[in-house]
């Protein structure tokens, strides 16, 4: 039948279907959890956004440039740099309990003011006190180990060698092999990169190869085996 001229017709509506709209949402649930995922491995990565999402937030107001809070906190950065330079940005977040964002917006600052400067090494930002020569090559600058870098396997054989008797030399590639019932490529792996990256030390005693601790190995030993009640 005809429509009566005199009455209203109802504008079109658009309905946006439940399975488009349940595409979106995926997708937009995806894309936040890749970046997410990305940031949490790629430290330059996580400084970026978390610089861009500071800016709206709080800190700006209540630990920004001239607050007591802000001071505070900075202070106690550059402390820690001038006694820990070359931590990377998790490190310095876990060590100092901080939030992340809150630990960004503050070495920006800091990296403002001249006070700090950071380097990339890899998927670590790593942050110096202005007291370190920026033009430095990156393998020639502090560059710690963070525990948390190390795997189950590095730290089992980090342990074989550090809990050695004085005078004693350390088991061979083989025995530790056997006794953390792994291979011997496997160990032998480990071995290389915890000596490229400064722990350990090896030299030859008579037909066996001798390996101990470096100071930034026993360093990094002595943080894992302080005993809990001394920890805050």
């Amino acid at each position: 039948p005809l429509a009566d001229p005199g009455q209203q017709t109802e504008a079109p509506r658009f309905i946006l279907s439940l399975p488009a709209m349940s595409f979106a949402s995926t997708f937009i649930a995806v894309t936040f959890l890749s970046l997410a995922l990305v940031a949490a491995r790629d430290e330059p990565t996580r400084a970026k956004i978390s610089q861009s999402m500071g800016r709206f937030s709080q800190l700006r107001v209540t630990e920004g440039t001239g607050t007591l809070a802000g001071t505070y906190q900075r202070g106690r950065l550059e402390g820690f740099l001038t006694a820990h330079p070359g931590c990377h940005l998790s490190g310095i977040i876990r060590a100092l309990n901080l939030g992340n964002h809150q630990a960004v917006h503050h070495l920006r600052t800091l990296e403002r003011e001249g006070r700090v400067w950071c380097r990339r090494d890899g998927r670590l930002l790593r942050y110096y006190t202005s007291a370190v020569n920026p033009a430095v090559e990156l393998s020639s600058l502090p560059r710690p180990v963070d525990v948390n870098q190390l795997s189950d396997v590095a730290l089992m054989v980090l342990r074989s060698i550090a809990e050695q008797e004085d005078g004693q030399i350390s088991p061979t590639q083989r025995e530790m092999a056997a006794r953390l019932e792994t291979s011997q490529q496997l160990v032998g792996h480990h071995l290389k990169r915890l000596e490229s990256q400064g722990l350990i030390t090896r030299r030859r005693r008579g037909l066996r190869t001798d390996r101990a601790l470096t100071e930034e190995g026993m360093r990094l030993w002595a943080t894992l085996v302080e005993p809990v009640s001394t920890r805050p």
